[in-house]
C-alpha cells in the first residue's frame, strides 16, 4: 500500500482541491491512478465544487470518500476553523478494501450500527481486522441533534458480535456544527456511516493523545434541548458557574 497526503488552506475551493490532490500525488511519486481518495474539509468549502476540483485531476473512476472536518492535521501542516482541506490518495497495491455505507443514521444510530455489523460479519471481519469508521456527527434536519457514536458502536457490536480494532471520527463542518455532507465514492449524501474494512498485511496503530480523566464524579444531564444543556442533576445548568463549581453547594463539575 502507498499513501500520499495533500493539504491546502486556500479560500478558493477549486484551487484548494487541485493544490491538495497534486501535493498528494507528488508526495507518493506515483504516475498511475490511485485506488481511492479520503477527502476532508471545513464547512467553508462547497463540497460539490471541491469534489469536482479533485476529479479534474484524477478523473471520475477513482472513488472519493470522506466529509466535514473542523480542521486538518498532517505530518507537515495543521489548521482549524478556516479554509483547511486534507486528503489521502491511497494505492492499495493488492491490499483488499471493502467499503460499507449505510445512510440510516437519521432514523437511528443503533439500527445503522447493527446493519453495518452484520455486513462486516459477512466479510469475515475478526477482532484484529483493521476497520475505519467515519460517520455524520450531526442530524441537520429540524431536530438538529448530535448523532451519537455510543449507540452506533453498540449496534455494530450487536450486529457483529464484538467490536473490531476501530479507528475513525465523527464528521462535522466546523466547531459550530455547520452542515456538512459526506462523499460516498461516486457521489455526495448525508446521515451516512462508512466502514472501511482492510484485508492483507495491514495494521492501524492509534493512541489517545489528550489523556483526560474526569476531575469529579459523574453528573447527569436531566434536561436538554438539542445540544444545549438546560439542567444538571435536577438543577438549572446556569447555577453551575464557569469556574467549575456549583453556586449553591459549591460542588466541583
Amino acid at each position: 500500500m502507498k499513501v500520499g497526503i495533500g493539504y491546502s488552506d486556500n479560500p478558493d475551493t477549486n484551487t484548494a482541491g487541485i493544490q491538495a490532490i497534486n501535493m498528494a500525488i507528488g508526495q507518493a511519486e506515483r504516475s498511475d491512478l490511485c485506488d481511492m481518495v479520503l477527502l476532508f474539509s471545513t464547512a467553508r468549502h462547497d463540497q460539490h465544487v471541491l469534489r469536482e476540483a479533485v476529479v479534474s485531476v484524477i478523473g471520475e473512476s477513482v472513488p472519493i470518500y470522506g466529509g466535514g472536518a473542523a480542521g486538518i492535521i498532517t505530518n507537515e501542516y495543521y489548521g482549524y476553523a478556516g479554509d483547511q482541506i486534507g486528503l489521502a490518495c491511497i494505492w492499495l497495491d493488492g491490499v483488499g478494501c471493502e467499503v460499507l455505507i449505510d445512510g440510516g443514521l437519521k432514523e437511528g444510530e443503533e439500527e445503522t450500527g447493527i446493519r453495518l455489523g452484520q455486513r462486516l460479519a459477512g466479510l469475515g471481519v475478526d477482532r484484529n481486522s483493521p476497520v475505519m469508521l467515519f460517520y455524520d456527527a450531526v442530524d441537520h434536519s429540524n431536530t438538529r441533534r448530535m448523532i451519537m457514536a455510543t449507540w452506533l458502536l453498540a449496534g455494530i457490536e450487536k450486529g457483529l458480535g464484538f467490536l473490531p480494532e476501530l479507528t475513525g471520527a465523527g464528521l462535522i463542518g466546523d466547531h459550530t456544527c455547520s452542515p456538512a455532507n459526506q462523499w460516498t465514492g461516486d457521489g455526495i449524501g448525508e446521515h451516512n456511516a462508512m466502514a472501511f474494512s482492510f484485508s492483507g498485511d495491514i495494521r492501524i496503530d492509534s493512541v489517545i493523545m489528550h489523556g483526560c480523566r474526569p476531575a469529579t464524579q459523574y453528573y447527569t444531564v436531566t434536561k436538554a434541548a438539542g445540544q444545549v444543556i438546560l439542567e444538571i442533576n435536577g438543577k438549572p445548568a446556569v447555577q453551575y458557574s464557569g469556574n467549575g463549581k456549583y453556586c449553591g453547594r459549591k460542588q466541583k463539575l
